[in-house]
C-alpha cells in the first residue's frame, strides 16, 4: 500500500461520532507500506521505533 493509498484508506468516523477501528501504517519501503496493525477504537496501538511505546486510543473517543 502507497502512502497517498493508506491515507485515503484511514479510519474515517461512523454515524456515532467515533471510528470502529484504528489502523496504523509503518515499515515504509520504496513508498510501500509493509506493515499494518489494527486494533480497535479506544484498544492501544504499539507505535514502532523511534516512538515505541503503546498509544492510548481512547483519547480519540
Amino acid at each position: 500500500m502507497t502512502p497517498r493509498q493508506g491515507q485515503a484508506n484511514a479510519a474515517a468516523p461512523d454515524g456515532d461520532g467515533g471510528a470502529s477501528a484504528i489502523t496504523l501504517f509503518s515499515d515504509l519501503e520504496r513508498d510501500e507500506y509493509r506493515e499494518r496493525c489494527t486494533r480497535p477504537s479506544g484498544k492501544p496501538i504499539a507505535l514502532p521505533e523511534p516512538f515505541a511505546f503503546d498509544l492510548d486510543t481512547g483519547d480519540f473517543l
